[in-house]
């Protein structure tokens, strides 16, 4: 028998499973960007621009203008 509480444990844990794996997201983990456009990746703290090379913005706090 379930106590009252655990479905909203597993709820709970499981939003902060998703919102870990976006925080990690691009420059942190470059296999995982939120979205892509045009060859650049975009992440919650940077982005990267895909080519040859993989160049990617340091971490920080929005984008570079």
């Amino acid at each position: 028998m379930l106590r009252p509480a655990t479905p909203l444990t597993i709820l709970l844990l499981t939003a902060f499973v998703l919102l870990l794996l976006s925080v990690l997201s691009t420059p942190i983990i470059k296999s995982i960007p939120l979205a892509s456009y045009k060859g650049v990746d975009f992440g919650v703290f940077g982005l990267c621009k895909n080519g040859q090379t993989d160049q990617c913005t340091g971490i920080q706090v929005g984008y570079p203008a």
